[in-house]
């Protein structure tokens, strides 16, 4: 018996990558939104070029579609999100500020399968000074009154005289 012929080609399963893109195109909107159209880090200065969507912890090469949610991205501007892994002095000022986290803080324990922090835990500055966690399943955001105390108790951020910063 002959095999029937089939005018259709089976579906392709999307990439991990292809997948990721799907998912940061579909938060794009509400986190330019909830970023108020601004680079995170423009207060730094020397923003360049278009907002881009950055990943807060980074994903490699290919990375996973777990860290596409509306807490694990920022607006940045292209300069910046370029920058950051090229400059190691910006990269901790980065994470200092919460736009980047450290992947270990997020990903699940080996042991436990329990991250060592919710992305929604840690805060972030905003260019008008204040500092905001964001929530990883919306775009929702809480006022932080003590982002960097909140910072040196995470063990993201030394603590100094009053919690200023000394390292950074």
């Amino acid at each position: 018996m002959i095999a029937p012929k089939y005018d259709r080609q089976p579906a392709r399963r999307r990439t991990i990558g292809e997948e990721s893109k799907r998912q940061v195109n579909a938060q794009r909107a509400g986190v330019l939104e909830r970023d108020r159209y601004m680079c995170v880090a423009a207060s730094l200065g020397g923003c360049m070029g278009d907002l881009t969507m950055q990943h807060r912890a980074a994903k490699q090469a290919g990375g996973s579609a777990l860290y596409d949610g509306a807490g694990f991205l920022v607006a940045m501007c292209w300069g910046h999100n370029v920058r950051e892994m090229q400059d190691a002095d910006l990269r901790r000022k980065f994470i200092a500020n919460g736009w980047s986290v450290a992947k270990w803080m997020v990903e699940p324990n080996l042991h436990t399968g329990v991250p060592i922090h919710d992305i929604s835990e840690i805060p972030l500055l905003y260019p008008d000074g204040r500092w905001y966690r964001n929530f990883n399943q919306s775009f929702g955001q809480a006022f932080e009154p003590d982002g960097v105390g909140l910072m040196v108790r995470l063990g993201i951020r030394s603590g100094g005289v009053h919690g200023q910063e000394v390292v950074f």
